[in-house]
Formats: structure tokens, sequence, C-alpha cells
């Protein structure tokens, strides 16, 4: 009997585990701007990075929302 209690509680300490693993979760991220001027999707806003001099265009990242403060 004790060995029965044993094997199911294992089990089942075994596949809760492994079902409560979260799944890899994929991340886009878009980039705008640059050589080519490419526009972030709708619901987006483009973040550029800021220099003072740059002879080369400058990208940046496509953030959440349609206005909003750019993270540094």
């Amino acid at each position: 009997m004790k060995f029965f209690v044993i094997t199911l509680v294992a089990s089942f300490a075994f596949f809760s585990q492994a079902f409560a693993a979260p799944s890899p979760q994929t991340i886009t991220e878009f980039t705008c701007g640059g050589e080519f001027d490419l526009q972030c999707p709708t619901g987006y806003r483009c973040c550029l990075i800021f220099t003072i001099i740059s002879e080369s265009p400058l990208s940046g990242s496509c953030q959440p929302g349609r206005f909003g403060v750019c993270p540094l």
C-alpha cells in the first residue's frame, strides 16, 4: 500500500512539473527608419536613436502604442 502511494505521489509530482513549465514564446521586434525608411505596423510608434552627427541613416525600434515616451 505504501509503495502504491509513493508511486502515485511521485507520478503526480513529475507530471505536474512537466505540464506547468511555460512554453517558449517568440518575441518579434520590428525595426523602423534606417537606409530603407521602414515603417512601423499599425498601432506601433517608431523610436529612433538620436545622435548629433551621423553620416548614415539611423534606425530604431517599433514600440507598442501610437503615442507615448520612447524607452531610453
